[in-house]
């Protein structure tokens, strides 16, 4: 399952800075989760969710207006610029390739989450 295998790629990036990484299989569970005032740094959603599409998922998340949403950044398999393109008009903060570059995670990483 290529989403399990993403997060533990993910699990050991994010333990290089520290911090810990929450694996959520679906849309809705981090909605649901949200919604309970779980507090997340940074949300990485693969597109490959099996349980609702990527526009349906930013609709849900933008309605919730009494939690101030971190960045969210897609993660897709396509290349970046055409990625990125889409995903600004659906209201991502940024896109990360897969598979996963280091170097790309790195940057990603500078750009949004404080040291």
């Amino acid at each position: 399952d290529n989403s399990k295998l993403n997060f533990k790629v993910l699990s050991k990036l994010f333990k290089l800075y520290n911090a810990e990484c929450t694996h959520i299989s679906s849309g809705l569970e981090l909605a649901n989760s949200i919604k309970v005032e779980t507090k997340y740094d940074l949300i990485i959603f693969n597109k490959n969710v099996k349980d609702i599409n990527i526009k349906d998922i930013m609709k849900v998340l933008k309605t919730i207006d009494y939690y101030k949403l971190p960045p969210i950044i897609a993660m897709d398999t396509k290349g970046i610029i055409e990625s990125k393109k889409v995903y600004d008009k659906l209201g991502f903060d940024d896109v990360i390739t897969m598979p996963l570059d280091k170097y790309e995670f790195d940057a990603l990483v500078s750009k949004y989450l404080k040291k």
